[in-house]
């Protein structure tokens, strides 16, 4: 299962020299199964005063990618003892896909979006947080 983290906090005293960056975000649990993606990214959509439920764009990748749910709406409910196709993760967006949270970012809120295969620097994330930019992180197990 992938996990994806939202920074928003970040503050290593020995590490940035003292210094806190905080961005007044407020926490957005996952509503379904494997939501990382949809909550991640509907965080950052309400941090730029874009409001759409994690439903709504699950959907929107439902609609970009309908093979892979079944014709099911995501706001839907199943019966009890049938997993929904719409619970499936969403990628982040290294190849531009449409369907990723960077389409997601793009499609609800023109916000523009970098997505890097590498791992970033103390300071790249403290210079993007200092110009108030979330960012959304992709946490993998190496073990």
């Amino acid at each position: 299962m992938k996990k994806y983290i939202l920074l928003l906090f970040f503050g290593f005293t020995a590490t940035l020299n003292a210094q806190e960056i905080e961005l007044g975000v407020a926490y957005t649990p996952q509503d379904q199964t494997n939501w990382c993606v949809a909550a991640s990214t509907q965080c950052v959509l309400n941090y730029n005063k874009i409001f759409k439920s994690q439903c709504n764009i699950m959907n929107h990748i439902r609609k970009l990618d309908p093979t892979g749910y079944g014709g099911y709406d995501c706001c839907e409910s199943m019966p009890t003892g049938h997993t929904h196709p719409c619970y499936k993760g969403v990628e982040l967006g290294y190849n531009n896909e449409k369907a990723s949270a960077k389409g997601i970012l793009m499609h609800f809120g023109t916000l523009p979006s970098n997505v890097f295969k590498r791992t970033e620097s103390i300071d790249e994330i403290r210079a993007n947080l200092t110009l108030k930019r979330p960012q959304i992180i992709h946490l993998v197990n190496s073990i």
